[in-house]
């Protein structure tokens, strides 16, 4: 049996039952270029925009003093940008959210 990787992996899901977050909690869905990298024996990720391994898409939390609603949830990832592109605006017009793509592949190394 051959597993085929979906276009856009759902890999959390901020609003299934037993987590504790709700629509308010977020302002805004962002789409960005990703690197993965060995450090250490540990499988790191970070953000790059230049030269992107594959995309992720997170949701951004809205200004808090909540310690654990800070920053942004890593939510989806996919090794093709548009795809996930889409799928986060269709998201944003569905929750109300701003849309912020900081990827641009006319800008990217990759894409030289």
């Amino acid at each position: 049996m051959s597993y085929e990787k979906p276009p856009v992996e759902i890999c959390f899901n901020p609003f299934e039952s037993g987590k504790n977050y709700s629509i308010e909690d977020f302002c805004s869905i962002e789409v960005e270029g990703v690197r993965e990298f060995a450090h250490n024996g540990e499988l790191i990720c970070e953000v790059d925009n230049e030269t992107p391994s594959f995309f992720s898409a997170y949701l951004r939390f809205k200004p808090s003093n909540n310690i654990n609603k800070i920053g942004v949830i890593c939510i989806a990832n996919s090794d093709h940008f548009e795809m996930i592109k889409q799928w986060a605006h269709e998201l944003s017009i569905a929750l109300g959210y701003h849309l912020d793509v900081r990827f641009d592949p006319s800008h990217s190394a990759a894409a030289a």
